[in-house]
């Protein structure tokens, strides 16, 4: 019975005083882009959009961004009273109600005498008769027959209501300032004596799942009807205030009240109250909201919109009575209470009700506590300056004076024998009961242990994780180390159930199989901050817990022992973390809670409520672009969907073909992890990688018929796929038409037979005179044009990385590559009238060259330059730009088409007679090549190694000099098995050039710029 729930209440304010966590909210304000800091109502339509009417209008959101509507959009009034998702989505404001007909806004018409009348509430019948609250004219009843009025007059206990709802039976509620009442479809009161309804002052009314009916007062607090009772919460009984403004009922049955004071829960027969002195970031709340998720929406008068993350992570802080934020260790006491060491206040004696500083802290030997135990009733404090132990006020230090390897105690650990091994900065000591040093170890194999910040048992002995690696005592006390693969210090250790060791490292996670002797990195993410490892934690279900310095991750150990599958969760600001910064062995786990220090306090993790979500992002395609600009379709084509406000079987011009597709995925818990694929269909064979970017640009269409589709999930739920679609077509160009192609190939006909028959003769003729003037001129022609300009296939394809970096918005890689590109352009352009340079400035343009061409293919290939120290590179004068022909042929023809790592070398040696140039790649080899250049019968020939012919051949008329190019050839073992393709320039020594006398080589760029 309902009514039996009111006494189970009545100690809840008491509890509530007690109660210190600080509860987790999401602020979104003015400068995330609500238009109003007022919020009046929210509501979620069918298409997963958060509704938020403010005194500046109405924004729907999306999780990303707020799209906001005014008056000037064509909302009647700014002032959004209430918004109702019944068939439509409805918007009350002063004089007027709106909807949406899919994109489009529309108008209820209310006729001219209730302009200045505020709409406060709307509900919607069975049969899509519409009923509007108003302030001052009663209740409104709209149908298509017309309009009809229920008020004082006809028994209505006020004209001014606020708030009305139809139940279960279909029976009307209406709330007045002064009353409430039930109605029938004729508007006939059908009150039942049984209620016994009090007078009330109804500030809102609201259908819960269950079928109860809450209803909200203005002095009475809440009342929740059932079939035949009611229970009334009110601040005797731990409500926030007894005058409530909103109410709503989560998904999972939980009941929030707001009001001016704060909010209340009700759950579970209790009652739990919030405000700005145990979480809540402003009191002040105005209206209330849910989505489909589960997520707490709170509207604020003067504060924006809140979001309450959830249960799941409480945080603590000096303002609950920690003596210090700086949480470095925290361990559990004999009696449930929690010890937690900091870096600057000693130790605090933690209880989620209330906190103490630890008696003895003067006597510490450092404020900074990096290790905490309670041993048998006696607490142990790994600090700074030594270590300290007190029992029963007995207080006992060791420091290096009493043989501690280092007075910087960083790890703590009990063995099975009881015995405490501290580990140092220095070193590991055994202490015994007695708190005497019974042994140490400052080196293994002649070399200093250092850091020791993690020890862990097995059944094989102890681990420990230090700056070297992984140390092993094993059970004989035989020592051994194990060096991470890149060589990491080790912050944290977790033995699994198949004695496994986990080691958390300052370079990433890592996995050790002790039998196998194997380490294997662990890839839990993509951020820079997470590679950092600062705690690691076993919990229930096999779970590993990861502390990083960008937050916390979940990783689960079965998945990757059974399937190889690595199955991470994070948690951020999205989840209720308040820090994503935690703090080096700063954990402790009873399997159902997880407790571990940050930067801005200690957090409890409460796993036991950690529910996952089924509920798939909603998912839409919300715009589509021509050439990055927004187009009004409404104006611009026949036919626009309602629904999605997108053209129906748009028809684009052929040079309407650079389009960009806006899509996003709605999950508001957290944005971050939706990830989406997309396709379009007749230019990408399958769907492209998952991404996180929101749109989607194709440049340059050829004319045809397409399909653009997309699918996005959220990374914890990946099975729950939701997808869009939008086709379209490009027309094809005038001149590719079938009637424009007839009347060229006529015109052409005729228009040659005319030139062929006057000109044929006098053509002769001329080409006669002037081919031996062509032949020297083209040389030379040819040589300027290489120096004067880049080749226009690497040119167009260098524009269209620097394009797609800048349309995947990867800014970085952008501006790297367009900087290396304008060097090049800029290095080519500067040589453009010279017809040699020297050896140091080729070297650079073909540097910048092969970086830009190794950027573009993603690193398929590295380069190395190797230049002999007796050769002045800057001294040695060589043909300009005679060697790129040669690097991208080995490029193109060579690398890109096998299907191992490339490699490019470029050798400058010098003999007595000549500077040597060798050219040496590893890619399929020039037989192969060639044959496979038959075999498709290739149309284009490269004519760049034969323009560099013959300006050498050139170089060799002018100078007299004896200029060499063997190759390319292909480079054999001595099995016959192909290495590669090679190419020998020698160029004859001159007496100008000064050769250095070292001996040792210059070695440039090994692995190309990245």
């Amino acid at each position: 019975m309902i009514r039996l729930l009111f006494i189970s209440t009545a100690l809840l304010g008491l509890f509530n005083i007690l109660s210190a966590q600080t509860s987790n909210y999401i602020n979104y304000g003015l400068e995330d882009g609500l238009p109003q800091s007022q919020v009046r109502a929210i509501q979620q339509d069918s298409a997963g959009h958060l509704w938020v009417g403010t005194m500046a209008g109405i924004s729907s959101f999306d999780g990303y961004r707020f799209n906001n509507i005014s008056k000037d959009d064509g909302v009647s009034a700014n002032r959004v009273n209430c918004i109702f998702q019944g068939s439509k989505l409805f918007i009350g404001s002063t004089g007027a109600v709106n909807y949406f007909e899919g994109k489009t806004l529309q108008k209820v018409d209310l006729g001219e005498g209730l302009k200045e009348v505020r709409i406060l509430d709307i509900a919607e019948a069975q049969n899509g008769d519409l009923y509007f609250a108003t302030g001052g004219k009663g209740l409104i009843k709209w149908s298509p027959q017309g309009i009809s009025f229920y008020n004082l007059e006809e028994g209505l206990p006020d004209d001014y209501v606020r708030s009305i709802a139809f139940d279960s039976k279909g029976t009307l509620w209406v709330g007045t300032r002064n009353g409430l009442v039930l109605l029938d479809t004729e508007l006939n009161a059908i009150m039942p004596p049984s209620y016994k309804i009090p007078l009330i002052s109804v500030s809102q009314i609201r259908l819960s799942k269950s079928g109860q009916m809450i209803v909200s007062t203005f002095g009475n607090g809440v009342l929740l009807f059932g079939e035949t009772d009611f229970l009334n919460l009110t601040i005797e009984n731990g409500l926030i205030s007894n005058s409530i403004r909103c109410a709503v009922e989560l998904t999972r049955g939980d009941f929030w009240f707001g009001s001016k004071r704060g909010v209340s829960r009700f759950y579970n027969d209790k009652l739990e109250s919030f405000d700005e002195n145990n979480g809540l970031p402003y009191s002040n709340i105005k209206s209330i909201g849910k989505d489909l998720e589960g997520n707490l929406w709170l509207g604020t008068d003067g504060q924006g919109l809140l979001r309450r993350t959830g249960d799941l992570f409480q945080t603590y802080t000096t303002e609950d009575g920690l003596s210090s934020n700086l949480v470095m260790s925290i361990a559990q006491k004999d009696d449930g209470k929690l010890l937690m060491g900091t870096y600057d206040s000693g130790i605090s004696i933690f209880h989620p009700e209330y906190a103490t500083v630890y008696e003895y802290n003067d006597q510490l030997p450092s404020s900074t506590v990096w290790a905490v135990e309670e041993i048998d009733g006696m607490i142990v404090a790994g600090t700074s300056k030594g270590l300290f132990a007190e029992k029963n006020g007995e207080i006992k230090k060791i420091t290096t004076a009493n043989g501690l390897p280092g007075n910087r105690v960083t790890s703590l650990h009990t063995t099975k024998n009881e015995d405490l091994i501290a580990g140092t900065d220095s070193g590991l000591a055994w202490v015994n009961k007695d708190f005497i040093i019974e042994k140490i170890i400052k080196t293994l194999d002649g070399e200093m242990l250092t850091g020791v910040r993690s020890i862990k048992e097995s059944r094989a002995g102890i681990y420990c994780g230090t700056n070297g690696g992984l140390l092993k005592i094993d059970r004989s006390g035989k020592a051994s180390m194990r060096s991470l693969p890149n060589n990491s210090q080790i912050y944290a250790l977790v033995i699994d159930n198949l004695e496994n060791v986990w080691a958390g490292s300052a370079e990433g996670l890592f996995h050790y199989n002790v039998k196998e002797d194997i380490f294997s990195l662990i890839q839990i993410s993509n951020s820079f901050g997470s590679k950092n490892i600062n705690f690691l934690v076993k919990a229930a279900e096999n779970r590993l817990f990861i502390g990083t310095n960008d937050g916390l991750f979940n990783l689960d150990m079965s998945a990757y022992y059974e399937s190889d599958q690595i199955q991470i969760i994070q948690y951020t600001k999205f989840e209720g973390l308040s820090s994503s910064e935690t703090n080096q062995g700063a954990v402790f786990s009873n399997g159902r809670k997880l407790w571990f220090g940050t930067t801005s306090g200690a957090i409890e993790f409460n796993t036991g409520l950690e529910t996952s979500t089924n509920q798939q992002p909603f998912l839409e395609i919300s715009a589509v672009q021509l050439f990055l600009g927004e187009v009004d379709w409404k104006s611009t084509v026949d036919s626009v969907s309602l629904e999605t406000g997108l053209p129906v079987q748009l028809e684009l011009k052929h040079n309407q073909n650079y389009i960009t597709f806006d899509y996003g995925g709605i999950y508001f818990k957290n944005p971050e992890k939706v990830r989406y694929q997309y396709q379009l269909e007749g230019v990408d064979q399958d769907w492209l990688p998952p991404t996180k970017n929101r749109s989607a640009t194709y440049s340059y269409l050829p004319d045809g018929s397409y399909n653009f589709k997309v699918r996005s999930y959220q990374i914890d739920n990946p099975e729950g796929i939701s997808t869009a679609n939008f086709s379209f077509m490009i027309l094809p160009p005038f001149y590719k038409t079938s009637w424009f192609f007839l009347l060229m190939v006529l015109s052409l006909v005729g228009l040659f037979y005319l030139i062929y028959n006057s000109r044929i003769k006098k053509e002769r003729e001329k080409r006669e005179k002037i081919q031996l003037q062509l032949q020297t001129k083209l040389i030379e022609l040819e040589s300027q044009s290489l120096n004067s300009s880049m080749n226009r296939h690497f040119i167009f394809n260098a524009l269209n990385s620097i394009q797609y970096y800048i349309n995947t918005q990867d800014r970085k890689s952008a501006n790297k590559y367009l900087t290396s590109f304008a060097k090049l352009i800029r290095k080519n352009l500067d040589s453009s009238q010279q017809m040699d340079t020297s050896l140091g400035e080729e070297i650079e343009r073909l540097e910048l060259y092969l970086s830009l061409e190794q950027m573009r293919f993603q690193k398929k290939f590295d380069y190395e330059f190797l230049i002999d120290k007796g050769i002045d590179a800057d001294a040695l004068n060589i043909p300009a730009m005679m060697l790129q022909p040669f690097l991208e042929n080995s490029i193109w023809h060579g690398i890109l088409p096998n299907e191992k790592h490339g490699e490019i070398k470029i050798h400058v040696t010098v003999s007595t007679e000549f500077y040597e140039i060798v050219i040496d790649d590893n890619g399929i080899g020039i037989d192969t090549s060639m044959n496979t250049k038959n075999q498709n019968r290739e149309a284009h020939v490269s004519k760049g190694m034969n323009i560099t012919v013959n300006r050498i051949r050139l170089y060799q008329s002018m100078t007299g000099l004896n200029y060499e190019v063997n190759g390319p050839f292909e480079r054999k073992t001595a099995a016959g098995d192909t290495l590669g393709t090679r190419v020998v320039i020698r160029i004859p020594k001159k007496s100008t050039v000064n050769e250095s006398k070292e001996k040792s080589s210059w070695k440039i760029g090994s692995v190309g710029v990245s």
